[in-house]
């Protein structure tokens, strides 16, 4: 029997955070206190559904099994392309290739260089380490700080 490789893409902490107050229409002003600011934080991450798989991601000796690898990871979206490329010699083409289509993800599209908290190094700093720390994604979080740069970083 072959052993499963699970690869698991990895964002950016803040990024992640913000593109979801996006996806879900949630605003996130610098001139929040920071108790308004974690509110809004939780909202975000909260309605954000389709990311629920990773809130359930509890520690990488729940895939401790004979049959699984250790697991990998890549930056994300940073990366994709080069993990696109590092797959593309491992998995069986298609006989015929069709057009992908981009489907627009966001209802809004981002506009991240007018996100004010990017301006704000120690506001990104504290976000950070609330979300690796305390928030429903930090075992997320922490394996891809753990991961990102070792070994089993697929791109490193």
């Amino acid at each position: 029997s072959r052993p499963l490789e699970i690869h698991i893409p990895c964002r950016e902490p803040v990024d992640f955070m913000m593109s979801m107050c996006n996806f879900s229409e949630i605003d996130i002003r610098c001139t929040f206190h920071w108790k308004k600011m974690k509110r809004k934080m939780k909202k975000c991450v909260s309605s954000a559904k389709r990311f629920q798989h990773a809130e359930r991601f509890h520690h990488v000796d729940d895939f401790n099994h004979p049959n699984f690898r250790p697991l990998k990871c890549f930056r994300s979206p940073t990366d994709f392309d080069g993990y696109v490329e590092y797959m593309g010699d491992r998995l069986q083409r298609k006989p015929f290739a069709e057009k992908y289509a981009h489907p627009n993800r966001y209802r809004n599209k981002r506009e991240k260089e007018n996100e004010c908290i990017w301006k704000r190094k120690n506001l990104v700093t504290k976000i950070k380490n609330y979300l690796i720390l305390n928030s429903p994604y930090k075992n997320y979080f922490q394996f891809c700080q753990e991961c990102i740069g070792s070994e089993n970083d697929l791109l490193a």
